[in-house]
């Protein structure tokens, strides 16, 4: 009687200990299972797929990469920027203009660029004349500018022309060299027309202004 009692919960122990193993034998065989597959799912994939590791690598040497690059540009621009100024001082010749539009001495203010001019002068060729205007046009040679060393005088350019007047200080003939009109280039400029005046005023038919030396 004894032992009958006991043998239905040795039975019962033993299926329970059996059904343990089993599961134990099912889970593992379950991880290796998925272990399989995600090796096998990574092959698949192939050479495009990369480990969190592996992404974490490749970005930090694309960042070195950048940070290197960057920093040779920003060498490359720095010594551009030391370099040396130029020396072409504003005012002087063959360099910019000034901030007024002037330039030094008897240079010239053309194309926003200041310009060593040649000097012709005007003579009138007759002595009775007190004052004259003249309308200058460009040649091969281009009107800068005009000076009044020896006369009072005024001049308005409109490109390719230029307006003269100009007039003895005193009741005087206008004297030689008295209108120097600055040039641009190595030709010459053309007398459109001119007419004088006597010290009354009126107009001298015969008197005309013509290029001087």
């Amino acid at each position: 009687m004894h032992d009958s009692e006991h043998a239905p919960a040795r039975t019962r122990k033993k299926a329970a200990r059996v059904d343990r193993s089993t599961r134990v034998d099912v889970s593992t065989r379950r991880r290796l299972a998925d272990r399989c597959e995600t090796r096998d799912a990574r092959e698949a994939r192939g050479s495009h797929w990369r480990s969190p590791a592996e992404r974490s690598e490749t970005m930090a040497t694309r960042w070195t990469w950048v940070r290197r690059t960057l920093l040779a540009l920003a060498i490359a621009t720095g010594s551009a920027c030391s370099a040396e100024p130029s020396e072409c001082a504003a005012g002087t010749e063959d360099c910019p203009c000034d901030a007024t539009g002037s330039c030094e001495g008897d240079l010239v203010c053309a194309d926003q660029t200041c310009r060593a001019p040649r000097e012709i002068t005007l003579e009138v060729d007759d002595d009775d004349a007190r004052a004259c205007e003249v309308l200058l046009r460009d040649g091969s040679g281009e009107v800068a500018s005009v000076r009044f060393p020896r006369a009072a005088g005024a001049h308005v350019r409109e490109a390719p022309r230029t307006s003269i007047s100009f007039a003895a200080h005193d009741d005087a003939p206008i004297e030689r060299g008295a209108v120097h009109v600055q040039v641009l280039g190595e030709g010459d400029f053309t007398v459109e027309r001119s007419r004088c005046f006597d010290g009354s005023g009126a107009e001298i038919p015969s008197a005309s202004v013509r290029i001087g030396g």
